[in-house]
């Protein structure tokens, strides 16, 4: 397989080579998916990435016969020069849901600001914080391109730091 450092042939390679890890945006799961890799027993795994300004939330997602399943999801927040774990949650092969996703992601999040209220002594109560870890959340989902520099920076520090 031939490789080189053109742009073009990174994104669009000559039939036979394989692309380079560049995330594809997928409109019916609201995420960048890379990092696709097919295991020696023939299930398929990927990365989702979905992002704010804020925030970053990687899905690592498998795909067995006919059905998916979550392996784990792990949430960063950038302390302005770098990516900080903030909550991750592992699962046991559990199938897919969105909904269950969501509030898993919701309760780390807001696990985080209630930490971070207490460490600081700002003041928030349980409903602020729900409130606000729910708005963050739902900022990932509805807005996943906040602009191409963000994105070029978070997929450099989150997916290819590996």
């Amino acid at each position: 397989m031939k490789t080189t450092n053109s742009f073009l042939d990174k994104i669009l390679p000559k039939f036979g080579n394989a692309r380079e890890n560049i995330p594809i945006y997928c409109d019916s799961q609201k995420m960048f998916m890379s990092s696709h890799y097919t295991s020696a027993t023939g299930n398929m795994y990927y990365k989702g990435l979905r992002f704010t300004d804020r925030l970053v939330m990687i899905e690592k997602v498998g795909l067995y016969k006919n059905f998916s399943y979550i392996d784990s999801i792990e949430i960063y927040a950038f302390n302005g020069e770098e990516k900080v774990l903030i909550g991750r949650m592992d699962y046991d092969k559990v199938f897919y849901n969105v909904d269950r996703i969501k509030e898993d992601a919701t309760t780390l999040i807001g696990n985080y600001l209630e930490d971070s209220a207490r460490i600081t002594g700002a003041l928030m109560n349980e409903t602020q914080i729900k409130h606000k870890s729910t708005e963050l959340l739902q900022q990932m989902y509805e807005n996943p391109i906040r602009s191409a520099m963000a994105l070029k920076q978070a997929y450099q520090q989150l997916l290819l730091a590996e």
